[in-house]
């Protein structure tokens, strides 16, 4: 292992890097620079150990990385990321399940206009303009309490359903909604240096990153408190998709909710599922096997892949699937089992290029009725598309 001190990684590169970018001239101030990034670099980057000695490209790959988590961080402690995902529960347009949960950036009730207030749920047009009348001539509202308090047609169920999607910044705090954790070095350091406009362009970049190494250096990266080897500057950012809406099934209404699923398929149904109990004709999954064979016969491309398990394996996945393979492809539907060497654990159904349902659930009667299982229907174009492709290449090995 090779040991090194933060201050090697603030390189002459680094700071015409960051010179560049910013726009300023820091020749006078370059020794404090470097010892300000060093402490950013200490708070963020853990114990400073490599495997080996790092070249001069790999130096400054490391600091990058870490400066670029180190304004994530910043950002985050500071309140400049303020379009934040939220949700809200609404009553569930289909009569498949209960309530829906729907994806939305929370909203500051203080500076939202009409068109950001009408659409939340409770509030519609009266109370969204009732809203804005009201804190024009009494000020920001402070909390959910003081918004219900002074709104009419707001009660205290409002004040649960604005928990997760409502904020009450006032209406100064708000620096920049612009912000994203996915933009790259460049972009975070010009929309920060953006807020120290009115300081001395010479001075600017170092009065920032006295800031940023004050607030890291207050709350650092935990592995950083720890002295623990940081190995995961070579990550890839979580990628996410959009999603319409997701309903959550609980328990029993899986059963309830997953017939109605399977009719509205036009084009195809795929259900990937480590068991599926069928141990005699009267048995409830034969309900949604049913639908399957339906589906099929309306000309749906119908496919299910199961699990089978080793000799070894103490699930008996084989056998306990083995009936409803046989039933299925009694009855025109393709089904084959997974490779023995491999755990089929997954269990969700792909309906179309709209729908998927993924979760616990199996189909038995155990996670019906029994068991505390819960699984999602997602209405989500993207997320189908990806499980879709994930069947494809199990089916296909």
């Amino acid at each position: 292992m090779y040991s090194f001190n933060w201050n090697e990684l603030a390189t002459d590169n680094l700071l015409s890097l960051l010179k560049n970018i910013t726009g300023t001239d820091t020749d006078a101030e370059e020794d404090k620079i470097k010892n300000l990034l060093a402490s950013i670099f200490k708070s963020i980057g853990g114990l400073p150990v490599a495997e080996s000695t790092l070249n001069k490209d790999e130096i400054t790959h490391f600091a990058e990385n870490i400066l670029s988590e180190a304004l994530d961080r910043y950002f985050h402690l500071t309140g400049l990321t303020n379009r934040i995902s939220g949700h809200y529960i609404k009553k569930s347009r289909s009569s498949s399940f209960e309530e829906e949960i729907v994806a939305e950036n929370y909203i500051n009730v203080n500076t939202a206009n009409f068109e950001e207030l009408e659409p939340l749920p409770i509030i519609g047009n009266e109370i969204a303009n009732a809203i804005i009348l009201e804190r024009t001539e009494n000020g920001y509202f402070e909390s959910a309490k003081d918004l219900t308090t002074r709104i009419k047609g707001l009660g205290e169920k409002s004040e649960k359903l604005f928990k997760n999607i409502i904020t009450f910044n006032e209406p100064t705090s708000e620096i920049s909604s612009i912000f994203k954790y996915d933009y790259d070095l460049e972009s975070k350091l010009k929309i920060a240096i953006s807020f120290y406009s009115n300081v001395d362009p010479e001075k600017r970049l170092q009065s920032f990153l006295d800031n940023l190494a004050s607030a890291l250096a207050k709350k650092p990266h935990p592995k950083s408190t720890d002295l623990q080897i940081r190995d995961d500057f070579n990550y890839e950012l979580v990628e996410t998709s959009q999603v319409k809406w997701v309903s959550v099934l609980k328990g029993s209404q899986y059963y309830k909710s997953i017939p109605d699923l399977l009719k509205s398929a036009d084009k195809f149904l795929k259900v990937a599922m480590f068991h599926i109990a069928y141990p005699k004709e009267n048995h409830p999954t034969k309900t949604l096997l049913d639908e399957l064979i339906k589906a099929n016969e309306r000309g749906v491309e119908v496919k299910v892949i199961l699990d089978r398990d080793k000799e070894s394996d103490p699930y008996k996945s084989t056998v306990i699937n083995k009936n409803a393979k046989e039933y299925l492809e009694n009855n025109g539907v393709s089904c084959k089992f997974d490779k023995e060497d491999t755990l089929l654990h997954s269990k969700y159904i792909v309906i179309d290029d709209k729908y998927c349902v993924i979760g616990s659930h199996n189909w038995s009667a155990g996670s019906y009725f029994q068991f505390d299982d819960l699984s999602f229907v997602i209405n989500s174009d993207e997320i189908a598309i990806q499980l879709n492709e994930r069947f494809d290449q199990l089916w296909k090995s």
